[in-house]
């Protein structure tokens, strides 16, 4: 009897001590999650490991606040915002005790709680456009108007009635721009349109409109659509009207809904309620997700192309005997299917703008456009030559197998001559370069007012090469239209020639070498300025007005262009007194005035040329006070 009971108590101990040692605590659960989620990258295991935490009665408030919020990053790492906010303002809600995680938690909730319009596009969107943050970038513009009659447009545009008795464009333009619109306009927090995937001739979209607290532009809004519209039974408590047969309106109090065909506004307005967690555009494309949300509501504007989807679109569309055969033609030069995406925004400053493209291909694609125009990267010794005093500057490389069939390709069909390929393979690089006048220069009156301020510089394999081909050329461009040698004076010691042709065109040219590079110049001081710069290193990388602008850019630059806006005005000044001959003229007191506001402005663009991808980059920067 003794035996039996003490197996009896051996069997309790067993049934109740090893289960309790098998049993994890919710801190261990807890670090499971982080091993899984920042390690393993496991979103799933961490996601359940999270949830047994918060789901275990004897964790404390810290540990399930915890793992709350680690749960929701999850989420947020996926894209599935709704759960995301959920969580999150459970914590806000049920855990304000939690101080150190409510500070995790507020900055991502507040971005979050701005609505991302890419997250009700279906995931077969195509195409994509997005005003982001048009408040914001209203704003941005008046103070860029600052102290200008601009600043108030409402007085810059007037106002008043036609003879008629009914309002001309002025007073509507008047009625739009009063203040207390402005303000309204202000308060937009984007607008976006998706095309997606459909009948080509009448594509499905959808628009989400939102108008954040703007209740002046929502009331204006509806009223359209009430007079254009049939209602329609309620969606989830949103409003719902139907525009003829094939276009559905949704509306509640913070945003606008547009969908055709109708059936696309159900998916939309449960997606909006959180009602589903479907894929969209924002959480399934791999190639929207390079455009960032923070990105998007920065811009001006945001537009996406899946270019390879809406070729394979066109193509399904339409049977093949009704595609136009130039359409062939096209797809056959530029590979359309093999174009990735196109992705580009423009964004606006208070002291500028900045306009970029990206174009990614995809590997082994067949781009002719691309493959003939692309070219290396530019290099600082191409440069060199350029005077620090330049206030303009366009720059290209060559050197590169692909290049020079193009150059030489495009230059026998515009000119029916077979120059050479191996003549633009030993080029390296040309940059042609702009150089204000010295102060107190002599500008005599001559036929071509803007050659005295250009120079070329050219760096080749071998220079020798470059100045024969070069001298030859120049006696070419020494023959006049009767095929004769028209006033040509040849200086051989200094590489000098007079250009004469029929009397009505002249200028001097003068050209000469110095290492790998040479140059050519139109003025004999542009060409000692340009031998100075390269001797003295006194080159437009050490100083001068684009000195800045030239250094910060990235590395990968394959052509480039630049001006300084003031210099620009100052060369202007000197064209305009070459040409008409009047140094004396009171307007160029202002053109002085305004190259002294502008001398910090430049105006730049470049290429980044790389094998799968194009980048092109257009800005505007350091624009003065505009009053």
């Amino acid at each position: 009897m003794a035996g039996l009971r003490k197996v009896a108590i051996l069997f309790l101990v067993l049934v109740i001590v090893v289960p309790l040692a098998f049993c994890k605590t919710a801190s261990e659960k807890l670090q499971e999650g982080l091993f899984a989620e920042e390690v393993e990258g496991d979103l799933d295991a961490a996601i359940e490991a999270y949830g047994q935490v918060i789901n275990d009665e004897s964790a404390s408030r810290a540990l399930v606040a915890q793992a709350m919020y680690r749960q929701g990053m999850c989420y947020y790492k996926r894209k599935q915002e709704n759960k995301t906010i959920a969580l999150f303002e459970k914590i806000k809600s049920d855990y304000a005790d939690q101080q150190n995680i409510i500070e995790k938690v507020e900055p991502i909730l507040s971005e979050l709680m701005v609505l991302d319009p890419a997250s009700l596009m279906p995931p077969d969107t195509f195409a994509y456009i997005e005003l982001g943050s048009p408040g914001k970038q209203i704003e941005t513009i008046v103070n860029m108007l600052k102290g200008t009659p601009f600043e108030n447009p409402l007085a810059a545009v007037g106002g008043g009635s036609n003879r008629r008795g009914g309002q001309n464009p002025q007073a509507i333009l008047s009625a739009l721009f009063n203040p207390s619109m402005m303000a309204e306009f202000k308060k937009v927090r984007s607008v976006a349109l998706g095309v997606n995937s459909g009948n080509l001739n009448n594509p499905p979209v959808v628009v989400v409109l939102d108008l954040g607290s703007s209740d002046a532009l929502r009331g204006m809004l509806l009223a359209g659509i009430g007079m254009a519209a049939q209602p329609n039974d309620p969606i989830e408590g949103m409003n719902v009207f139907n525009i003829g047969n094939e276009v559905a309106v949704a509306h509640d109090d913070k945003i606008i809904l547009f969908a055709r065909p109708i059936d696309r506004l159900n998916w939309c307005i449960k997606q909006y309620k959180g009602l589903i967690d479907e894929p969209s555009l924002a959480s399934q494309s791999n190639s929207f997700s390079k455009v960032s949300r923070q990105l998007r509501s920065d811009n001006v504007f945001t537009c996406w192309i899946n270019v390879d989807e809406a070729y394979g679109k066109v193509i399904n569309t339409f049977k093949p005997d009704e595609i136009d055969e130039s359409f062939y033609v096209a797809d056959a030069i530029v590979d359309f299917k093999n174009i990735d995406e196109i992705i580009s925004h423009l964004s606006i400053r208070e002291k500028g703008f900045e306009f970029e493209s990206n174009i990614a291909f995809k590997d082994g694609h067949n781009c002719l456009p691309y493959n003939l125009m692309r070219t290396p990267n530019l290099k600082s010794e191409g440069f060199s030559a350029v005077p620090s005093k330049a206030v303009g500057l366009f720059s290209f490389s060559l050197s590169d197998p692909g290049s020079a069939v193009g150059i030489h390709q495009g230059i026998s069909h515009v000119t029916g001559l077979d120059i050479g390929r191996e003549i633009f393979a030993n080029i390296e690089q040309v940059s042609i370069f702009v150089v204000p006048p010295d102060e107190g220069a002599n500008l005599a009156k001559q036929s071509n007012p803007i050659a005295p301020f250009l120079g070329v510089s050219i760096t080749s394999k071998n220079p020798e090469m470059t100045s024969h081909i070069l001298g030859q050329l120049f006696s070419l461009a020494q023959m006049g239209t009767t095929g004769r040698i028209a006033n040509a004076e040849i200086n051989p010691a200094l590489n000098q020639y007079t250009i004469n042709i029929e009397d009505e065109f002249r200028f001097n040219c003068f050209t000469g070498r110095t290492g790998k590079t040479n140059i050519i110049a139109f003025d004999k001081d542009v060409f000692k300025s340009c031998i100075s710069a390269i001797n003295n290193h006194e080159s437009v990388l050490a100083g001068g007005v684009l000195e800045r602008p030239l250094n910060e850019m990235t590395p990968n630059v394959s052509k480039m262009g630049m001006v300084n806006v003031g210099g620009a005005i100052r060369v202007g000044k000197s064209v305009s007194e070459i040409i008409f001959d009047n140094p004396g003229n009171s307007g160029y007191a202002l053109l002085d005035e305004f190259s002294r506001l502008f001398d910090e402005t430049h105006f730049m663009f470049y290429t980044d040329e790389s094998d799968n991808n194009l980048k092109v980059h257009v800005s505007l920067d350091n624009l003065p006070e505009m009053d």
